[in-house]
């Protein structure tokens, strides 16, 4: 029985020896396969970096117009918070203009033609 169990066990031994034998050629890459591997991986590699360190510039770039552009709309509101101060001292002017118009005794002309008649009086 013991001779049977181990002629079986041999049988079975060489069996899977050539199964791994098989298996080896199918599965297992030769040395020029690898070194292509190990070349594309790290080729592959530094280009994640290169994009990694790329993205984050790119972040910081949007960062940065995030920021440039909340400036420019408080510069825009201060602006536009200037140009209705402005609209509001024409309108004060226009309005005191209006309210305050000048004399009859004020008029420019009145003053020119009252000067002249006093000095045609007086050299005559």
């Amino acid at each position: 029985m013991k001779k049977i169990f181990t002629i079986i066990l041999l049988f079975l031994s060489l069996n899977l020896n050539a199964q791994d034998n098989n298996i080896k050629q199918k599965f297992c890459f030769e040395q020029t396969q690898v070194v292509n591997i190990y070349n594309n991986i790290r080729f592959l590699q530094n280009r994640i970096t290169k994009q990694d360190e790329l993205l984050n510039l790119y972040r910081n770039q949007i960062k940065e117009y995030k920021e440039l552009s909340y400036l420019d709309s408080l510069r825009i509101s201060n602006l536009n918070y200037v140009v209705k101060e402005k609209d509001t001292i024409i309108n004060n002017y226009k309005f005191l203009y209006q309210n305050n118009k000048p004399k009859w005794y004020e008029n420019k002309y009145l003053w020119f033609g009252g000067g002249l008649i006093f000095g045609v009086l007086i050299i005559k």
